[in-house]
């Protein structure tokens, strides 16, 4: 009697076997479709976009005034060539994600027309970069710039002998005319001076003044507060200029 009542059960157990399979089988089967499906990557993409213009908006609000509130973000938005530059790179970005043909080469013809800053088709720029004055910027090849990395105008980062194109990494500011050439990597919280041409490695927390530039350890870089809540200061000027 006993052998008779085991059939049911094994039979049970197997039954409940197929159906947990066939559940996951399913769920595996929707979840490619839906990554394999045209509406994925648009999705994905424009989720991504809205969440880097919001970052960027608000690192670039702190930056500027110092704390973050609605008024100073719907401000920055609206008025500052610094915020449509990173509009129009993020919105580059995503229009790459999306294969979208010469979208990308068209935005940035727009982006160096309208505000006079050229970047290269493959740099990644971090979140809350800071054009300062975005005039006769050029960031080429594949250079990497890091979050709140501040640019005062007229810079270059390229490179020299056709080698490889820099590395900045975050919260770096570099001065008005400053050139940041080659394979390099420039460390973060580093002040890059007005004028200077940088061909070395910049270790963090360090100053880089000269042609070539020479390093120099930051003073005020033992105790300084966070770098986003700081503001250029007159001496910061100067210093930048030496």
């Amino acid at each position: 009697m006993s052998e008779v009542n085991e059939v049911p059960v094994k039979n049970q157990d197997t039954s409940r076997r197929f159906e947990r399979f066939s559940h996951r089988a399913r769920g595996n089967l929707w979840r490619q479709f839906f990554e394999l499906s045209p509406l994925a990557r648009p999705a994905g993409q424009m989720t991504r976009l809205a969440k880097a213009l919001k970052a960027d908006a608000l690192e670039l609000t702190r930056s500027e005034h110092g704390e973050v509130h609605a008024r100073a973000v719907a401000s920055m938005v609206v008025t500052s060539d610094a915020y449509r530059v990173l509009l129009l790179q993020r919105l580059r970005e995503a229009a790459r994600g999306l294969r979208i043909p010469l979208s990308n080469h068209a935005l940035r013809v727009a982006q160096t027309a309208l505000l006079g800053v050229e970047i290269g088709k493959n740099v990644r720029l971090g979140r809350g970069v800071y054009f300062v004055h975005s005039l006769g910027t050029v960031i080429g090849g594949d250079a990497q710039v890091g979050q709140r990395v501040r640019f005062y105008g007229n810079n270059t980062v390229g490179t020299a002998k056709d080698n490889g194109y820099p590395i900045i990494e975050d919260d770096v500011w570099v001065g008005a005319g400053a050139r940041i050439l080659g394979p390099i990597t420039v460390g973060a919280r580093s002040r890059i001076g007005a004028n200077a041409v940088v061909l070395q490695n910049v270790p963090p927390d360090s100053v880089a003044v000269g042609i070539p530039a020479r390093i120099i350890p930051r003073r005020d870089a033992a105790n300084s507060e966070p770098i986003e809540s700081l503001r250029p200061s007159v001496a910061d000027v100067v210093n930048l200029g030496m």
